[in-house]
């Protein structure tokens, strides 16, 4: 029996066999709305404020009413949880919203509708192989880079391209040749003592888990973070790179194109083993 038989729609659990979308469906039409993913640790969370509160902050980006409050957004996740007998395992939950109204730029409506999901997690957490590809992250002044919007076109493009290039994941950069991101993940690497990122100023995704990256090496590591803006020959130069997004938690780059790095890297290995002993005394 399948563990994802059940969605939340508005509230209510549906089949997840029902057709939602329809034609007119303005997420179907424009990718008109935003959403937000995290981890189901059996049923308990990291960060789930964090998240809500970054989805929140997307809608009011977007002009979308959606005032649910944290509670129960979280009470409507532990009741798709049971449902799908999904409290003996990890899984992806996403939350989404999409703008309700009419087609056309102009027809704006501030309503909304909201989906909650559950999707497996894969438990095979192999190194990414990652390649730089034309595609550029889309610059923060003509869209802001701080929430997670359905219209992930330019991700998928990067996809593609770095597929075809023998990669399962995109290292993109900025229309000025800095580094940016992947297509799921925010990107560090190691020289030395010290531990480098693309700045804000990068066009990034702020994520969650890398503040706590961030912070983690700064308070518990004495390992310095550098954050600012590179050029990828930097991050080939460095002698351990990896990524972090919620899903995924801190996973090791191995390739960058041609380049291979050491995935054993001792303050990988440190920071690792800290964001452990962090989550497990923050899970809630």
């Amino acid at each position: 029996m399948s563990n994802h038989q059940y969605v939340i729609v508005n509230g209510a659990l549906a089949s997840a066999n029902e057709k939602i979308f329809p034609v007119s469906s303005r997420g179907v039409a424009y990718g008109d709305g935003c959403f937000t993913t995290l981890r189901s640790y059996s049923g308990n969370f990291l960060f789930f404020d964090k998240h809500i509160s970054r989805l929140q902050e997307g809608a009011q980006y977007l002009g979308i009413n959606f005032d649910l409050k944290v509670e129960e957004i979280h009470s409507q996740v532990d009741t798709l949880l049971s449902k799908n007998n999904l409290y003996g395992s990890d899984c992806i939950i996403k939350i989404l919203l999409l703008r309700q109204g009419e087609r056309g730029f102009s027809a704006v409506s501030n309503e909304c509708s909201y989906f909650i999901t559950t999707v497996n997690l894969s438990g095979n957490k192999r190194p990414v192989i990652l390649r730089s590809v034309e595609t550029r992250a889309i610059p923060a002044i003509s869209l802001s880079r701080k929430f997670k919007l359905t219209n992930s076109i330019n991700y998928i493009k990067a996809v593609q391209e770095a597929e075809r290039k023998g990669g399962n994941d995109a290292l993109m950069l900025t229309v000025d040749g800095n580094i940016s991101e992947t297509t799921i993940a925010n990107i560090f690497w190691i020289k030395g003592n010290r531990v480098f990122t693309p700045s804000a100023s990068c066009d990034i995704l702020p994520g969650i888990t890398r503040s706590l990256v961030i912070g983690l090496c700064n308070n518990n590591l004495n390992v310095e973070v550098i954050e600012g803006e590179f050029k990828l020959d930097e991050a080939l130069d460095a002698e351990v790179v990896f990524v972090s997004n919620s899903v995924r938690e801190i996973t090791a780059v191995s390739e960058i194109d041609e380049y291979h790095f050491d995935v054993r890297n001792p303050i990988l290995k440190k920071i690792k083993e800290h964001f452990e002993i962090y989550k497990l005394a923050n899970l809630k």
